[in-house]
């Protein structure tokens, strides 16, 4: 899907706070402390949760992964099973689409439960999508990015603002590198 290079520029440019080595993770800094996904201090995690409090999951993971698919339409190979992906309209009214969005939205709301044991929570998740679906990892950060518009988009500049914007992302690079973990 992506070279190494563009992949190392996505990673950099999508999870900021990742020290990298090529494009492998060495750890994780979060204002100049080493995360070990248990990290978190009592502003991010209310942001986390304020954020999550206010949104519809349900609806904020049908349109992620619509966004998902159409601005990204290369993806729609891991998803041909859904049926009919011809174009926007038929994207947003996709059923078995809405409903994947459910899904993913549910995986994520155990990890919002539960922000100190992250890479757990997915490592099953990890080991279906790398080694069953075979999913490419770089669309992991895709899907993260997604979501993040969804929810900005929904709740606006007020509440979601940077410092809760910065919260969120953190949030998120800490979900897409425990999906990468199983990977080889």
């Amino acid at each position: 899907m992506f070279d190494a290079t563009s992949r190392d520029i996505l990673m950099r440019h999508f999870c900021p706070n990742v020290i990298w080595h090529g494009s492998d993770l060495i750890s994780s800094q979060a204002e100049g402390r080493q995360s070990d996904q248990s990290n978190w201090t009592s502003t991010e995690l209310s942001a986390i949760e304020g954020v999550w409090g206010r949104i519809s999951t349900d609806e904020i993971g049908a349109q992620a992964v619509a966004r998902l698919l159409i601005v990204f339409p290369w993806i729609r190979w891991y998803f041909s099973r859904f049926g009919n992906l011809a174009d926007p309209a038929a994207i947003m009214s996709n059923l078995n689409v809405i409903s994947h969005g459910k899904t993913v939205m549910r995986a994520l709301d155990k990890a919002v439960q539960n922000p100190f044991n992250i890479e757990n929570t997915f490592a099953a998740l990890s080991v279906i999508h790398s080694e069953k679906l075979h999913v490419d990892p770089d669309n992991f950060l895709l899907l993260a990015d997604c979501i993040t518009v969804c929810i900005a988009a929904k709740l606006g500049p007020t509440v979601f603002n940077v410092d809760t914007h910065e919260a969120f992302h953190k949030f998120m690079c800490e979900v897409v590198s425990a999906f990468k973990k199983r990977y080889h």
